[in-house]
């Protein structure tokens, strides 16, 4: 009996962790597929447009970030408040409006989280190009279905 429990909870041991291994982009239902490719053009408009009105519909708040109060070290959350007063310029550069030419879905990447144990996605972008002396950053969105509909719940960087 002992021998069965134990091979039981190795069994579903085993099947918890590949069901962590599922978060995967073909995984993604008809509907999540549409839903990610409708976020990501309204996210290309809002930025086109400079409209942070419409980009702050995109962003569920507090949003977690680790670049954006100066000489604050690890992650910050960021409230609507603040977002609309200076946070959403992090959105605005030209060198992420260079990623709009590209499929969401050919860009985002599974990124399951272990701690809240439910699955993410993320995409990045480079915004410093590597150097002689520096080896470049890029800052990466992650983007969850909340409430019907994916947003950017996070952001981070890795330089």
């Amino acid at each position: 009996m002992t021998k069965f429990i134990t091979i039981l909870v190795g069994v579903l041991f085993s099947l918890n962790s590949l069901g962590q291994l599922s978060c995967d982009i073909s995984q993604l239902s008809k509907q999540d597929k549409l839903l990610l490719r409708e976020f990501w053009t309204k996210f290309k408009t809002s930025i086109n447009k400079k409209d942070k009105i419409s980009l702050a519909a995109l962003v569920n708040f507090p949003f977690e970030c680790d670049y954006c109060t100066e000489g604050v070290m690890g992650d910050v959350k960021i409230t609507e408040k603040q977002f609309h007063s200076k946070q959403y310029k992090i959105f605005f550069t030209s060198k992420l409006q260079k990623e709009f030419d590209k499929d969401i879905l050919d860009i985002i990447e599974p990124n399951y989280g272990k701690l809240q144990k439910k699955c993410s996605y993320r995409f990045a972008y480079v915004s410093i190009d590597p150097s002689n002396g520096f080896e470049g950053q890029q800052i990466f969105f992650v983007v969850e279905k909340v409430g019907g509909q994916f947003k950017i719940t996070s952001t981070w960087t890795v330089a």
